[in-house]
């Protein structure tokens, strides 16, 4: 019998437990009573770990319940993932609250590096967001609770998974119960050393979508005809940054932008839609590639109001970047801030870069990426008949083809990606042919 089963067998013995003492508290006797009796259940298998260095002495074990959603997802051309995210953290009797958990991001060595996601458990043990990263053969993430000052972690293979869903329960004894005071400048239930926002209530985490590098968008500009494949009439450079509160939500977010081909004679602006919710105060700025400032503005963004963030593609980049022998030249640069009105929760946000599209000055037509916008069939408006996007995201410094040169053709793994739906060559992108594609 594996410790879960181990742990459902004790659970049954509970609820006959809690039926005699069904107002037992942490400072009733009969808890205590409980606890020790139930104390010695801890986890045998190597599903729940602790940190490298914590004593095996310690006197808290705990035990994980999977609860993931498996399956699979609609294939939208994205080569990232956002996954939903529920945690909920328990001893035997009680919820428990101000429990930090953080999702961590894990490289293709599996050593941790950044928190894609940071929160503390409300009053009912739950933390609930979302988190997002590059798609990888074997994606795998490290899941961090934080309890009485220590750390705990589980490392997580998303293999096929669609929402993460734990609940971890924590066995402590009596003479643990009571948690180390902890320096809290803003009294958001984070410690300071936790808190990058030490002094601000508002916020507590900085998120960096994505953690490294930027995102690169291309876009064919042709809609409602299908384009090229080429995917470099407009290409954009980007990368946005979140402040949490300590439940997890959104309260400001930033976005920053570099214009980088334009292989079109038409004629584009770049533009961003958040949710219809949001609302708030908004900075922007534009400057030029050398640095210097022609831009700024600030400004109330009202609720369902788009924002354009570079004006006319032909002003903005001084060559198209598509063609052989071309040297690599930067355009223009844009940044934003917005200080939301109210928290807004990550799911609700949606996943970075959001609704990030251009507009054609030529057709007077959106071009956006795909999973925004619905026919009244269902099918997405932004799917060509021959299946294709006139958009899509890659991480990382992308070599976009060369002008009239086929996505195809420019890297071999495509097709494979792409007749799979994305199962199969999650990181295509990175093996092309030199010939077809720009060269930095």
């Amino acid at each position: 019998m594996n410790y879960i089963n181990k742990f459902k067998s004790l659970g049954l013995l509970l609820v006959g437990f809690s039926l005699a003492f069904s107002c037992a508290s942490k400072e009733d006797p009969n808890y205590l009573w409980l606890m020790a009796i139930l104390q010695p259940v801890a986890p045998v298998d190597g599903s729940s770990q602790s940190l490298p260095g914590t004593d095996s002495t310690d006197e808290t074990t705990f035990s994980m319940t999977i609860e993931d959603i498996n399956g699979g997802s609609d294939f939208l051309f994205e080569n990232t993932t956002t996954y939903p995210l529920r945690i909920k953290v328990r001893d035997l009797i009680n919820p428990i609250s101000g429990t930090l958990v953080q999702i961590i991001e894990l490289d293709h060595q599996d050593v941790a590096g950044n928190a894609v996601f940071k929160a503390i458990t409300d009053e009912s043990g739950n933390v609930t967001g979302s988190f997002t990263i590059n798609n990888r053969e074997e994606p795998k993430v490290q899941l961090q609770v934080t309890y009485l000052a220590k750390d705990y972690f589980f490392e997580v293979n998303l293999l096929n998974v669609v929402e993460l869903s734990r609940d971890i329960y924590l066995f402590t004894s009596p003479l643990t119960q009571v948690a180390p005071p902890i320096q809290d400048a803003d009294g958001d239930g984070i410690q300071d050393s936790d808190d990058e926002y030490p002094n601000d209530a508002t916020r507590s985490t900085k998120l960096r979508i994505p953690s490294e590098s930027f995102y690169t968008v291309c876009y064919e500009d042709l809609f409602p005809k299908m384009g090229d494949a080429d995917f470099n009439d407009y290409i954009v450079r980007v990368f946005n940054e979140e402040d949490l509160d300590s439940q997890g939500r959104i309260t400001r977010i930033r976005g920053y932008y570099t214009h980088v081909a334009k292989g079109a004679g038409y004629n584009h602006t770049l533009h961003i839609k958040f949710p219809k919710s949001v609302s708030g105060n908004l900075t922007l700025k534009r400057t030029k590639p050398n640095g210097s400032e022609y831009y700024s503005n600030s400004s109330y963004l009202q609720k369902d109001e788009s924002l354009m963030i570079l004006p006319e593609s032909n002003t903005t980049i001084s060559q198209s970047n598509t063609n052989q022998g071309q040297s690599f030249t930067l355009g223009d640069k844009a940044e934003w801030e917005l200080v939301l009105d109210n928290p807004v929760p990550k799911l609700e946000m949606g996943n970075a870069p959001y609704d990030l599209f251009i507009h054609v000055k030529n057709t007077n037509l959106d071009i956006h990426r795909l999973g925004f916008y619905k026919n009244a069939d269902g099918s997405d408006k932004y799917l060509d008949p021959a299946g294709f996007p006139w958009a899509f995201l890659i991480p990382g410094e992308f070599s976009w083809p060369l002008e009239k040169k086929n996505i195809n053709n420019a890297y071999s793994f495509f097709d494979d990606w792409y007749i799979s739906s994305g199962v199969n060559y999650k990181e295509w992108y990175l093996t092309k042919d030199t010939s077809q594609v720009f060269s930095f």
